[in-house]
This record gives structure tokens, C-alpha cells and sequence, in this order.
């Protein structure tokens, strides 16, 4: 299967170098042809002199083993190749409007047994780093890459220093564990797609480890690899809370990318106090107005390098016969971020008609997704480590391209609209 999967990507990636759309349309048909015999397992075959559907085993000392092919196989990036490929070929389609783009990501399962892990605090049960398994060397390359850094830095003593995390798969160990109510509680990959809303078409993939930071982190590396790929930079970009963060906003705004994304705000109080929302922020003077009228200031100090704390005095607390309504602590402080002010900009997109028509176009990625777990059946990985996440998750998004591309394609060779 590895062999017939490799060498039908190989031939699709040579073939679109310089493939006329009749010839892309001839190319498409055979792919999807279920009878189509594997011309690797026929060469196999004929040059070994066996007739039967048997594929001799490799002799050791003519072969490279697995692991060396597996090796190369990744280092050369042949997936990331064919899939630019076929995006460029749907763009030359007219499939990819540029515009407007959503991005996303969703869980997928490792392929792990959750009941072999270790907790933060005990030391993984693994074998010697020769002898251990891909995606252990992998974490270890990870941990030491990490640890070389901090010690060149001053910051360490260049030994491995562990994460800080709950749980850690003793097979898989750069997979998440995650227990959060309505899904399975074990190790997880994110999916990430960022698509175009014309027709869905994936314009980038990627697999990476499931956290909140990793999913603003790679839609910033998506979006930039999309830009200088193909040069297109989308006029407004749709996301869930989850890409409301500050930084993102603010690196979106700085490219002409308008934000169609709830901003990410937790300011919201349920005990009946005062909240964010009840202070008034005077621009000029540079501080938050308080219900009862008082001032809060701002010291200079920023907080996680990005937030702005703003104190009340602690006279102007003590006499406020609002006090029980706003804080129990001796003065109240509001937060702000360091890019508020485009944070600002973006709730005031909220409410508009392109707003919700962004809203409404995000869906399409979710159906991806959909589509990803329901057909393709990648609701749980074969490959382990986070390279073979990310190899697991970029074929699934060429072969739902590929699908695409060929219906359309075939498509508007048929009299008639074609379907959005």
C-alpha cells in the first residue's frame, strides 16, 4: 500500500509539471479508477520474473530497510509538493476565488493506548533512544533541541527538562491529553485547515500538537505559506473565538487581512460585579473611569509581555460605596491588552452583513472536516509522532482536493451553472 500510494504520487507530481487541462482530466479519470492495477507491484513483478499477485520480500543487503525509506520519504517533502500542486491546478480552474478564506482546526486521535502513559511527575518507561520508536525520538529530538537552546541562553543547564503537562503517551509522547466534557477522554492531533470559500477548496494543511497556541501559531505559518506560494492574500478571514487572539488580530490587520472572528474576551464577570465593561477607557489621559467616577491608572509595567494592568487607588476604593458591587481585594485592577485597540476594531465588525456572510461561508470548513472523519475515516491516526500527524493530515486534504477538482472539473464540461 505504501509502495502504491508513493509511486501514484510521485507519477501525479511529474504529470502536473506540465499537464494541459485535457490532459489533467484524463490524468484525474485514472486516479479515481478503482480497477487501475499498481504499476509499481507490476514492475515488482516483471522484474522479478514471478507471475503471481505475491510481492517477494526484500532481501536484506539490496534494500534499504523501512525505517531509511520512511526517513526520506519525509525529508524530501513530496506531499507538500503535490499538494501546492494540485492547489495551483485549481486555482488555474477558477475553483479558488482568493478573497475570502476560513480557517479552523478539529481533534483527530492518536494511535496510542491512553492506558500506557505516565503522569508529569514520573519518568516515562522508554527504551534507549537507538532502539526506541520513531515518534519517541522525535519528542526526545524535541526535548534536547529545547534544553541546547535554553542552556546556550543562560537560562539552563542543558539537561532534558520535561514538560509541563498532565499526561504524557509513553508510545506517542508528543500527543495531547485531553479530558474535556463530550469527547473521549485520551491523547489528540489537531487538523488544521484554512480553505477558500468559493468552492472549499483546502489552500493549506497541517498537523500539529492540540493546544490554543498551536492553532493561532499555524494559521499565521498557513496564511503566510499561502501568500508566498501563490501569492494571494485574502481580503477577510473567518475563524471561530478560538483565532480572537490580540497578536493574530493584529498580524492579520498589518497585511490588509480584515478579521471576521468573535474576539477572544473573558473580562465577562458572573458574580454580579463590575466587569470590564462597566469601566470607560479615556483615550487621551491614558486610563479606565470607574462606575463611581474615580480613576484607574496604568504604572508601565506589562504583564506576560502583552497586558496592561490598570489600579485604582487605594483612597479612592476605601471611601467608594460601590466597593461591594466592584472588588473584594483593597483596589481594583482592569486589564487591557497591548493591542486593544484593534481588538476594538474587530468587535465593531461584529454585526455586520459581511460579518455574517463570513459566518455563514465558515460552515464549509467544518464540512471539511466532516467529510475528513466520515469518508476518509481520519477520526483516529495510523502513524504515530507528530511528523506522521502532519503526513496523515496533508494527504487527506490532497485526496479531498483531488476529489473536488475532479468533480468540477468534470463538471464544467457539462452544460449548465456549476454548484457552489
Amino acid at each position: 500500500m505504501i509502495v502504491f500510494l508513493s509511486t501514484r504520487l510521485l507519477a501525479l507530481y511529474r504529470s502536473l509539471t506540465a499537464a494541459s487541462s485535457a490532459s489533467l482530466v484524463a490524468m484525474l479519470t485514472r486516479l479515481i479508477q478503482p480497477s487501475a492495477r499498481p504499476p509499481a507491484r507490476e514492475q515488482l513483478r516483471r522484474g522479478n520474473g514471478h507471475d503471481s499477485g505475491a510481492v517477494p520480500a526484500r532481501q536484506c543487503g539490496t534494500h534499504p530497510d523501512c525505517r531509511a525509506i520512511h526517513e526520506r520519504f519525509r525529508e524530501s517533502d513530496v506531499l507538500r509538493g503535490v499538494f501546492e500542486r494540485i492547489v495551483g491546478a485549481s486555482i488555474a480552474a477558477g475553483l479558488v476565488g482568493g478573497d475570502a478564506f476560513s480557517v479552523d482546526a478539529s481533534l483527530i486521535k492518536a494511535d496510542v493506548n491512553k492506558r500506557k502513559r505516565s503522569s508529569a511527575e514520573a519518568a516515562p518507561r522508554w527504551q534507549a533512544v537507538d532502539q526506541a520508536s520513531r515518534a519517541v525520538r522525535e519528542y526526545i529530538a524535541v526535548l534536547d533541541a529545547a534544553s541546547a537552546e535554553r542552556a546556550a541562553d543562560g537560562g539552563g543547564n542543558g539537561r532534558r527538562d520535561g514538560e509541563t503537562r498532565k499526561e504524557i503517551s509513553e508510545t506517542d509522547p508528543q500527543a495531547t491529553w485531553i479530558a474535556r466534557k463530550g469527547i473521549d477522554t485520551t491523547f489528540y492531533y489537531d487538523a488544521n485547515y484554512l480553505i477558500d470559500n468559493r468552492f472549499g477548496i483546502i489552500v493549506d494543511a497541517e498537523g500539529t500538537r492540540s493546544s490554543l497556541r498551536e492553532e493561532t501559531t499555524i494559521a499565521e505559518t498557513m496564511l503566510g505559506r499561502v501568500m508566498a506560494r501563490f501569492g494571494m492574500t485574502p481580503q477577510r478571514l473567518a475563524g471561530d473565538t478560538a483565532y480572537g487572539t490580540g497578536r493574530l488580530l493584529k498580524w492579520l490587520v498589518d497585511r490588509g487581512v480584515t478579521p471576521h472572528v468573535p474576539v477572544w474576551d473573558r473580562s465577562a464577570r458572573v458574580d454580579g460585579k463590575f466587569s470590564k465593561a462597566d469601566f470607560t477607557f479615556d483615550r487621551e489621559r491614558n486610563v479606565y473611569i470607574c462606575p463611581a467616577g474615580k480613576e484607574l491608572t496604568h504604572s508601565g509595567v506589562i504583564d506576560q509581555g502583552r497586558i496592561l494592568p490598570y489600579r485604582s487607588s487605594t483612597r479612592d476604593c476605601m471611601r467608594c460605596d460601590l466597593k461591594p458591587r466592584c472588588t473584594t481585594a483593597t483596589t481594583r485592577k482592569v486589564s487591557r491588552d497591548i493591542d486593544e485597540d484593534v481588538r476594538d476594531y474587530v468587535r465593531s465588525l461584529e454585526g455586520t452583513e459581511a460579518f455574517a456572510q463570513s459566518c455563514v461561508e465558515r460552515k464549509k470548513v467544518e464540512m471539511r472536516f466532516a467529510h475528513m472523519k466520515r469518508i476518509h475515516k481520519l477520526d483516529r491516526l495510523r502513524l504515530r509522532g507528530l511528523t506522521g500527524a502532519k503526513d496523515e493530515v496533508l494527504l487527506t486534504a490532497l485526496a479531498q482536493n483531488l476529489k473536488r477538482l475532479a468533480k468540477f472539473v468534470w463538471q464544467s464540461a457539462q452544460p449548465g451553472p456549476m454548484p457552489a
